[in-house]
């Protein structure tokens, strides 16, 4: 299992994408616009089952308060939270890969700007 949370976050002024440093100073460029674009796709498009919405691979669902939104894909858990923070859950890194490549061509098919 691997949480994101082990290291720190930047948001480089001018930019909308977040930066994430790893203790290794392994550097991930996420935009969190598009995961959110996403989620928000998901909720709006899905089919609802058992407190989850669900569209193709993807499921989406969040906290009574909204604060807390989340997307899952096989064994992974992407979970986006307040002030753009994120974090991932899962079990095979292979999974991380395909979730990113399976948002990358989500995002482009419905045309998202990051």
């Amino acid at each position: 299992m691997v949480n994101y949370f082990d290291g720190s976050f930047v948001l480089r002024p001018g930019s909308k994408n977040l930066i994430y440093m790893q203790p290794q100073l392994k550097v991930i460029n996420m935009n969190i616009s598009r995961y959110l674009y996403v989620f928000n796709y998901i909720l709006a498009n899905g089919t609802k089952r058992q407190g989850k919405f669900h569209f193709g691979e993807l499921s989406a669902w969040h906290d009574f308060d909204g604060y807390s939104c989340y997307i899952g894909y096989k064994d992974l858990t992407m979970g986006l939270y307040f002030h753009s923070r994120f974090d991932f859950d899962y079990q095979k890194k292979a999974t991380l890969k395909d979730f990113k490549l399976l948002i990358d061509k989500m995002t482009a098919e419905l045309k998202v700007k990051g």
